[in-house]
């Protein structure tokens, strides 16, 4: 074994086991792990659907999906709206790629958390089904919510270049 395959092995080594104890110490179970690694999967996955589509928006995929934890939604949901309403940013005004009324927001992260929030915890979206808050937010195309529904399906099906991380 040369000298060069013997370092990286043991570097290999001691950052398994102290990233290891990291987890052990930090009280990280497997099925968390696992959770963070589909985090990061789904959050790869739409960052790299808006990039291959020179969309503004890539680079948020992390804030889309951790929104969607947060208030649980599906994580393709809002980037769909955004593609829809927008083209994923590209004819967004005042950073508001969802066409939300005439709100005006200073970055694509707080209009995304804020939309999120609102779809989730406003008396018009709370408790309804993801085809029930489409209804309410545009109730004038009568094909949005299909056109939703098959972009959220384009967005989960959208494959990687990397392989999923396999736990």
């Amino acid at each position: 074994m040369s000298v060069v395959k013997i370092k990286v092995s043991f570097f290999l080594f001691v950052f398994l086991v102290f990233f290891s104890l990291n987890l052990y110490s930090m009280n990280i179970s497997v099925s968390n792990f696992k959770k963070l690694i589909d985090i990061s999967q789904k959050a790869h996955n739409l960052d790299n659907y808006f990039r291959k589509r020179h969309m503004p928006l890539a680079g948020h995929g992390m804030k889309f999906v951790l929104v969607a934890e947060k208030y649980n939604l599906s994580y393709s949901f809002l980037p769909s709206i955004s593609i829809i309403e927008s083209t994923g940013g590209k004819k967004s005004f005042y950073c508001n790629p969802f066409g939300f009324g005439r709100k005006r927001f200073t970055s694509y992260d707080e209009a995304i958390e804020y939309v999120a929030q609102t779809l989730s915890e406003h008396k018009y979206y709370k408790g309804k089904s993801l085809y029930q808050k489409l209804s309410v937010y545009n109730c004038c195309d009568k094909h949005y919510k299909q056109k939703i529904f098959e972009t959220m399906q384009k967005i989960e099906n959208e494959k990687t270049k990397e392989p999923a991380h396999e736990v």
